[in-house]
């Protein structure tokens, strides 16, 4: 169905906004999104991006053993690292990476523990690092493991008459993921944990993360049983 898809050409999108390339690809194979289960065809889960696209790639979120962390909730992170928002929008945010090459601009690095096989968010300032959140790897590892059998479609973007056209023409077929890659991954930075967490002006508090990414580059390397197709040339 791919390849037929990819033969069609450009495919007028369905739908505006950020998740567009995915909903008419979606559409296009008959399947229907549901909040309650993954996009599947084929006993593969099937996710959609830009041929052009440097984005690293969503794997899963995945909150903190709070019962071995410094801060025991959202709320707590927040209040500690989050800045007031010039827009107006939100009265606090958090949004930003954390890598393992570097502490960003709150003084917040990711480490993977090789002694302890742990994932630590770490802050550093006034000459040392302190730990504050950390990771149960069994539960990391159980996330990554429902991450197999993925597919990756990319596809040209073309805009004409004031419409957007969708050309799919790659798969990448991500086979079982190597969770010692995840761990080294991180500990080089190529896997990096996005923070979501804002306060509206009522008070309330959200967290749409901590978000787990990993680099296009290093696909193969998470993903030993990993495969591209060309799906123009293909027949």
């Amino acid at each position: 169905k791919l390849i037929e898809v990819a033969h069609e050409g450009p495919i007028l999108s369905k739908q505006s906004g950020s998740n567009q390339i995915g909903f008419t690809l979606r559409e296009r194979l008959g399947i229907k999104h549901t909040t309650t289960r993954k996009n599947t065809l084929g006993g593969f889960v099937i996710n959609a991006t830009n041929l052009n696209s440097k984005n690293r790639t969503n794997l899963f979120a995945c909150v903190p053993d709070w019962n071995s962390s410094k801060y025991k909730s959202t709320r707590e992170i927040l209040d500690s690292y989050g800045v007031i928002d010039p827009t107006g929008k939100y009265k606090k945010k958090l949004f930003c990476t954390t890598s393992s090459m570097s502490a960003n601009s709150f003084g917040l690095l990711l480490k993977y523990e090789t002694s302890e096989k742990k994932i630590c968010e770490c802050h550093a300032g006034n000459n040392e690092i302190e730990k504050i959140l950390t990771w149960d790897t069994s539960i990391l590892a159980s996330k990554l493991n429902k991450l197999k059998n993925m597919v990756i479609v990319s596809a040209k973007s073309i805009k004409h008459n004031n419409e957007t056209y969708f050309h799919y023409k790659q798969a990448e077929f991500l086979g079982n993921p190597k969770i010692e890659g995840f761990f080294d991954l991180i500990d080089i930075g190529s896997i990096t944990l996005d923070h979501l967490i804002s306060q509206n002006q009522h008070g309330d508090y959200r967290e749409q993360g901590p978000l787990f990414k990993l680099k296009q580059t290093s696909r193969s390397i998470l993903f030993p049983e990993y495969d591209k197709i060309d799906l123009i040339a293909a027949v």
